[in-house]
């Protein structure tokens, strides 16, 4: 069964209804997650860049080998707390976690790192 909530313009949404409230983060820390992240994965051996020339911070991730495959990878909210994002869309790990965030950059460019040396 499906149920419409009405709410009048100006009105207060009803508590049952109401989204949970947004903890949002500074830049700066924001910044500083994306660098645990890039630390992880250049242990590993892949190459990553900060971007931010359209305002919030990213990371650009690079296959190596193949520079020109990679993932851009971001914070984003979703269920009450706060993920590692990427260009594929895909919820990475919580940013609590940037080894398995890593490991799923890995799992997604690996492929891709074959498959251009394979060409």
């Amino acid at each position: 069964m499906i149920r419409a909530v009405l709410v009048r313009r100006g009105a207060r949404p009803h508590a049952r209804h109401a989204a949970a409230p947004i903890v949002l983060l500074s830049a700066r820390k924001n910044r500083r997650l994306l660098l645990r992240l890039a630390r992880e994965l250049e242990r590993e051996g892949w190459t990553t860049r900060r971007l931010s020339d359209a305002g919030w911070p990213r990371l650009r991730v690079f296959c190596p080998g193949a520079p020109v495959l990679g993932e851009t990878v971001w914070l984003a909210y979703q269920g009450g707390r706060w993920w590692y994002r990427s260009s594929a869309n895909l919820w990475l790990a919580p940013i609590e976690d940037p080894v398995r965030a890593a490991a799923g950059i890995v799992q997604v460019l690996g492929p891709r790192l074959v498959e251009s040396r394979l060409r």
